[in-house]
């Protein structure tokens, strides 16, 4: 049984934790140092016990702590993994669409589309066959993906800005554009009409996250998801949105 952890999502820092009560892996080190020891501290947990830190991609708000815990081969934290060649931070590199073990768990990674090279998502599974899909920053969705994150049982999935805040907000053209872009992030319309390819029997849970402070609002996201969980006939599906300052639990109650 999978339980996880948003330790913060948004522009301003993320990192995410997921346990089967035995193994543990993070996605990404935005979020101070602090925020993690406190709460790994808060469930009998050192930065050791984490097996691995995957990293989706290496803009600032997803790496800009992890020098923290990882400093010139002083090991202080999890051996780090990462996509990219060019990331000198990490220890290994990741491999597309193959299944590495830790521990307990198996994950998979993906391409994403970012600006940034070598983003990638994932898919992380244990033991009993429980599921989660971890996908942020990206401008879409690359078509020979689906079969990898089919049918989860716990869904994180990007539902940035709202385009008419977007198109109305102050930000500069240059910025707008890029955001809608196909190297940009999901709006809330495109979060939602992936569900129709995503969501299957074994779907629980779904997790809207990186939502825009300036250019979105959580009924915004949760109306567009819900109006196309509505049309799939699944209103059992629990939604919720990751917050950028707040911890957000999911799956199972964390052990």
């Amino acid at each position: 049984m999978l339980s996880f952890v948003s330790l913060g999502s948004g522009s301003k820092g993320n990192a995410f934790l997921v346990t089967d009560g035995e193994s543990v892996l993070q996605i990404d080190m935005g979020r101070p140092r602090e925020v993690l020891e406190a709460f790994l501290s808060a469930h009998h947990l050192k930065l050791s016990d984490i097996n691995a830190l995957l990293i989706t991609h290496t803009h600032f708000d997803h790496i800009s702590t992890v020098k923290t815990i990882y400093r010139k081969g002083r090991r202080k934290g999890p051996e780090i993994y990462a996509l990219s060649p060019k990331y000198k931070e990490k220890d290994y590199l990741l491999p597309l669409g193959e299944k590495m073990v830790f521990g307990n768990l198996s994950v998979l990674a993906f391409p994403t589309s970012h600006d940034s090279l070598f983003s990638c998502g994932f898919r992380i599974e244990e033991k009993e066959g429980e599921s989660l899909v971890y996908i942020t920053d990206t401008g879409f969705l690359p078509i020979d993906i689906f079969p990898y994150i089919e049918n989860p049982t716990y869904l994180v999935l990007e539902s940035n800005h709202d385009p008419f805040m977007l198109a109305s907000s102050s930000r500069p053209l240059p910025l707008k554009r890029r955001i809608k872009g196909d190297k940009g992030h999901l709006s809330n319309e495109q979060c939602a009409s992936y569900f129709v390819d995503i969501v299957g029997p074994n779907t629980k849970e779904i997790y809207l996250a990186h939502l825009s402070e300036e250019c979105n609002k959580e009924e915004f996201a949760l109306t567009s998801a819900k109006n196309a969980l509505e049309k799939l006939g699944r209103n059992d599906i629990s939604l919720t949105c990751l917050k950028q300052w707040i911890n957000v639990y999911g799956g199972h109650p964390w052990p």
